[in-house]
Parts: structure tokens; sequence; C-alpha cells
């Protein structure tokens, strides 16, 4: 881990096309990124990814709660349920996607014979639904572990407290926004970092096996063109300088979670 590591920064310093020896350029590839068109475009769909964070915390928090209020056999084969597509890898779960919302696949097919043929897309193919299937596919592979964990905070919920709101009349949105959610604090940074560190480094299997980066370059993330960079165009050098941008990236969202979980504490 640590020398791939240190050979990477010195790499990202240099113009390597992986088979020749490295020549030393400075902090040129640095500079370049800030007028790489590429590049500024990967970052602006990562952080239209990352935009979606309330709908990716919302749903499993919403579903953990009505699971928490539902206990017995229900839960338990629920909690099996929901967790069949986080046992998927993610290029798995990107291959199923592509072909359920390909242009002839089984979403239009479905639509067009129940007479909602207006409704059929070429999901792949459009560049206004591309980007927001991406973030579909994502959400439904995460959706489960995400409820597992708010299950697990839920479980550590102070029930006194939940009672004594009941007690002095607050109805379920009040017990709900004032009593169980700052109690889930924690739990919810958490799931909040870890969805936007997945948001910078976990879209290349999605993008890769459902858009290819298309249509043009609308899906294309910083992780898909780190690839295109390093195995189509040989570019070992630039490449490197992208990989620690993400890995940049990463730290400070990690220690932003950090000092949040802390203060929290």
């Amino acid at each position: 881990m640590i020398i791939p590591f240190f050979k990477t920064i010195y790499y990202s310093f240099t113009k390597f096309l992986g088979f020749s020896n490295p020549v030393f350029v400075g902090f040129k590839n640095y500079a370049f990124l800030a007028k790489n068109s590429h590049f500024l475009n990967a970052i602006k769909n990562n952080f239209l990814i990352s935009l979606s964070t309330p709908i990716w915390v919302g749903l499993p928090l919403i579903l953990a709660v009505i699971l928490f209020q539902n206990p017995g056999r229900l839960l338990k084969i629920a909690r099996m349920s929901i967790m069949v597509p986080f046992a998927l890898s993610m290029s798995i779960v990107g291959i199923i996607f592509h072909a359920l919302f390909h242009l002839t696949g089984p979403i239009n097919t479905i639509l067009e014979n129940a007479g909602l043929g207006f409704m059929a897309l070429d999901w792949i193919g459009n560049s206004n639904t591309a980007l927001p299937l991406i973030i579909i596919t994502a959400i439904w592979k995460d959706l489960g572990v995400y409820t597992i964990i708010f299950l697990a905070g839920l479980s550590n919920v102070n029930m006194d407290i939940v009672e004594a709101a009941r007690i002095d009349g607050a109805n379920w949105y009040q017990e709900f926004r004032h009593v169980i959610i700052p109690q889930l604090n924690p739990v919810i940074v958490f799931v909040v970092a870890m969805t936007l560190i997945g948001d910078f480094r976990y879209m290349f299997d999605y993008v890769y096996n459902i858009t290819q980066g298309g249509p043009g370059f609308a899906t294309e993330t910083i992780e898909f063109l780190l690839y295109n960079e390093a195995f189509r165009y040989f570019n070992m050098g630039f490449a490197s300088t992208l990989g620690i941008i993400i890995f940049v990236i990463i730290v400070i969202m990690t220690l932003l979670q950090i000092k949040v979980m802390s203060r929290n504490d």
C-alpha cells in the first residue's frame, strides 16, 4: 500500500506513458487540471451525484423507521430481502440496470404494453436521464445496508424519552423530528459522509457498465476519466494526478466527518 501510494504521488509530477521512463514536469499536470474541460465536467458530474445525498439518507431512514415500528417476522424477512442488492457486485448491478433500461429493454416494453408508450425513453442515450439512472442504480444497491445501519441506530434510541414525549402530547412528526432524529444524529452524519465519499469513489462500475460515460460526456465521472487516461490513452502521469485529487477530496470529507462526530460526542 505504501510504495504504490508514494509512487503515484511521484508519477503525478511526471509525464509517464506507463512503458517509458517518467519525465519530471513539476506541477504541469496539476496546472492542466484547471483548464481541462473533461476534468471540470467530471467534477461537475460527481457533485451533481452528491446532490442526491438527501434521497440516499432519507429513503433508508424512512424504511428503517417503518421496519422498527413493525417488529416480528416481517422485520426478519425484510432485513434479508433488502440486503440482497448489497450482496451483488457493483458491476453486476450495472449490467442488470443497463439491460433493464436499454432502449429495447423490459422497462420500455412494459410501458408500451401498458399503453404508456409516451413514457418510454432512451434512458441510457438521453443526457437528461443517463445521470439520474446512475444515481438510481447506486441508491438501489446501497439502500439495504444503510437501512440496517439506521435500524441499529434506532435500537439504541432511549425509549424513555420517546414515552415522555408521547405523554406530553407529541404527535408522530414531533416525536420523529425532535426526539428520534437528534438521537440518530451521529448515525446520520456517518451515512452522509459515507455517501459523499461513495459519490467520488464508487461510481466507476455503474458508469462503465451502464453508459460508458455517455451520451457524449454526460455521465463521465472523475474515476471514469482516470480510467480512460490510464488504460485507453496510457497517460499514467495525468491519471496519477487525478488519483491524488480523488484522494485529497476523500481525506477532506473524512476529516469533516471526524470533526462533526467529535462535536456531537
